[in-house]
């Protein structure tokens, strides 16, 4: 087409159009300015939740050098309160044992208590305790530095494990941001695997904490399945995405980010009483004057050890210099449509069983030796490179390569915290079979580690002929059906207290009778005494952190519950959910008459959800009724989480009319303790209009997971 330049042809449409073109560019101008300011202001206007606290710096710098100049062969002599005063870095042959470890820290401890108890008596004029006089501030009395003898603390390096971390984290660092992005929690969170593991997907650590995250098992099993065949704390994509569920609870319950991030060591129920007895919500106040038995420098540090973590992770070669990081691996998953052994599917995909593990690390010890399956529903993670296509292998495997049910375990070996009604409905049996077969008389009376027989059916290998469609669609229907029963079976026990619950508000006679669930002995000794005990004993060495490089201490059964299950200073306690007049008195060895007495409670008047109730120990302690009490609630939800897994949450606005029963009627599969601990700010004996409840999204374990990429 042929164009015409006018301006060549037409002064005056020459001028115009030069006048147009100055015009639009001024606009433009404009536009540019006022499109930066959009773009930048909300940028320097939204606070950064992560921004170190100016009185945090000389903790920050502390951690830094814990994270990137001490290695896992040295450690910082060190004020357990002011992490600015070193006394001594302590440095020890590779191979000296861990008892002369510890000989050598006890002497240098024992050296330093004695310089600075002779500095505070006005003596020791030496020049090593004129050094150690120059560490603390010229005004610091002698009181203070007595009271400093008495608190030399060693913290072992980190540098060579935070160094692998980082090599490490490359592997994962994308879902990780992709995770946390979707689930709208802050990207800085990526740096936590750092404080937890090293960003080892495999790291144990004493206080039974597991995978990238460190999930204890009780927490874990809020969002992820564990039990014979599965741990999916081990599962870095999984463990991922419960994480940020986890840590989204958090920040609801809690408000703030440091908060959030402080509850993933110390639980939301300490540090929301933490909150509420400081009344603030400030990190600087509560890390530096909240006083508590289980608060000690573990959780005191948590979040500042984090927040130097981030610094370094934002600049890792500043400290370490050029970093080859592992490549992300790719995969591809694939849902298991029935029980398979692990040696056909090796040589059904030609994949060595060591690829297999490393990809799908999951998969318990149990399935890896043959002794188990490798589960229908398990999202089965091969090379994304694979030439033949996975549906289709698995589609071809014969008949007696595949079974509609999971082989049965012989024995079980009980775990810490576990139950009875818990093991007998992941085996598909029951309580009076399981006593019966192990000659029990106590359902209670259970070890952690003790190995119990387990029934066996009478056929154990049944076979899916997979030419046969409709028996294969036959046995589907069935094993849904299973899959149902036990989520049932794993919901008749909260249902059952909930029903106690509501008999109590109609009479109370009828409450005291309601009857307790099992409980498990060895989960009864986990009380706050036990976390006092892990925090505040002087670490050595190796166990100064978790393996891995964690810096978590002892933490509770009940971590990720924010239910208050201590005994208030004027010996109140507040009422929970699935808790009746009856059980308190059990707890106390007194009768539900004696507590209607004290509180001055008439015959048949309902005891509310959050009610504050005054107790009486006149026949046991305050820790005896709180271990009675944490015990019956773990195993409470021991059995509910050991068939079911929270996948998210969802918000309920409150109409006209609507109650908390009749909400909780609505969704039959969450029980009222556990709508309680997603609201328990909630006044449930008021549930006004207008009023947001979070409902927790509950499904069966056995479900395969709806938010693991393919």
């Amino acid at each position: 087409m042929l164009r015409i330049d006018a301006r060549r042809y037409d002064p005056f449409v020459a001028r115009r159009t030069s006048t147009l073109s100055a015009r639009l560019r001024f606009v433009a101008a404009i536009t540019l300015v006022l499109a930066t300011a959009l773009v930048v202001c909300p940028a320097v206007a939204t606070e950064d939740p992560f921004a170190p606290p100016p009185e945090f710096e000389p903790d920050i710098r502390f951690w830094t050098r814990i994270y990137t100049e001490v290695d896992t062969n040295a450690g910082l002599l060190h004020d357990e309160y002011n992490l600015g005063v070193v006394y001594e870095v302590m440095r020890f042959p590779a191979d000296l044992g861990r008892e002369a470890r510890a000989h050598r820290i006890r002497e240098a401890k024992e050296r330093y208590s004695n310089i600075l108890k002779g500095l505070a008596d006005g003596g020791a004029d030496t020049a090593e305790a004129r050094r150690v006089r120059a560490l603390w501030p010229h005004n610091t009395g002698a009181q203070k530095l007595r009271q400093a003898a008495g608190r030399i603390r060693f913290q072992l390096g980190q540098s060579d494990r935070f160094r692998e971390g980082l090599i490490r984290a490359g592997a994962y660092e994308a879902h990780i941001a992709e995770t946390l992005a979707n689930m709208g929690v802050p990207p800085e969170v990526a740096a936590l695997p750092h404080v937890e593991s090293s960003f080892n997907p495999s790291a144990y650590s004493h206080a039974g904490a597991a995978g990238l995250w460190q999930f204890i098992r009780s927490t874990g099993r809020r969002y992820l399945r564990i039990d014979t065949d599965i741990d999916e704390r081990l599962d870095p994509y999984r463990s991922t995405v419960a994480a940020a569920q986890f840590l989204k609870f958090n920040y609801e319950l809690l408000g703030t980010w440091p908060l959030a991030l402080s509850a993933y060591h110390h639980g939301p129920a300490g540090i929301r009483r933490a909150k509420e007895r400081m009344g603030t919500d400030d990190i600087v106040t509560i890390a530096r004057q909240y006083q508590s038995r289980t608060f000690g420098f573990a959780s005191r540090n948590y979040y500042i050890s984090f927040l130097a973590a981030l610094q370094i992770d934002r600049d890792p070669e500043r400290y370490f210099g050029p970093l080859r990081r592992h490549a992300e691996v790719r995969t591809r998953a694939v849902p298991m449509s029935a029980y398979v052994p692990v040696d056909v599917l090796e040589r059904k995909f030609n994949i060595d069983r060591q690829t297999l593990q490393l990809l799908n690390p999951a998969l318990t010890v149990a399935v890896w030796r043959g002794e188990r399956y490798v589960p229908r529903g398990f999202k089965l993670r091969l090379p994304a490179d694979l030439v033949d296509d996975p549906l289709v292998v698995l589609a071809s495997l014969a008949p007696e390569e595949r079974f509609d049910r999971q082989r049965p375990e012989v024995t079980h070996r009980v775990r810490p915290g576990e139950t009875l009604s818990a093991i007998a409905l992941r085996n598909g049996t029951t309580v009076a079979a399981l006593m019966r077969l192990n000659d029990m008389r106590d359902a209670r009376r259970l070890r952690a580690g003790q190995v119990i027989k387990i029934p066996q059916p009478a056929d154990s290998r049944v076979v899916v002929a997979q030419a046969d469609m409709e028996r294969e669609k036959a046995s589907a229907r069935a094993a849904a059906e299973a899959e149902a029963k036990a989520e049932a079976r794993a919901q008749a026990q909260a249902a059952a207290e909930a029903k106690a619950r509501v008999e109590e508000q109609a009479a109370a006679a009828r409450a005291d009778a309601a009857a307790r669930p099992p409980v498990s002995v060895d989960s009864a000794t986990e009380t706050e005494e036990a976390i006092e005990r892990a925090e505040d004993a002087e670490p050595v060495v190796e166990t100064e952190v978790q393996e891995g490089g964690s810096q978590s201490g002892g933490q509770s059964p009940l971590l990720a519950d924010p239910s208050d299950y201590s005994v208030a200073e004027d010996l109140t306690v507040q009422m929970q959910a699935a808790e009746t007049l009856g059980h308190l008195a059990e707890w106390l060895d007194l009768r539900a008459s004696r507590l209607r007495t004290l509180n001055g409670m008439r015959f048949g008047q309902p005891v509310i959800i959050g009610q504050l109730l005054r107790v009486e120990f006149a026949q046991v302690s305050v820790t005896e009724f709180e271990r009675r009490r944490r015990a019956y609630h773990q195993a409470l939800q021991e059995t509910f989480f050991a068939a079911n897994r929270i996948v998210g949450t969802e918000v309920h606005i409150v109409r006209r009319g609507e109650s908390l029963w009749s909400i909780a009627q609505r969704n039959p599969h969450v029980p009222i303790w556990l709508l309680r601990q997603h609201n328990p700010d909630v006044d449930f004996a008021d549930v006004r209009p207008k009023s947001r409840i979070i409902l927790p999204l509950v499904e069966a374990v056995t479900a395969a997971p709806a938010d693991d990429p393919l």
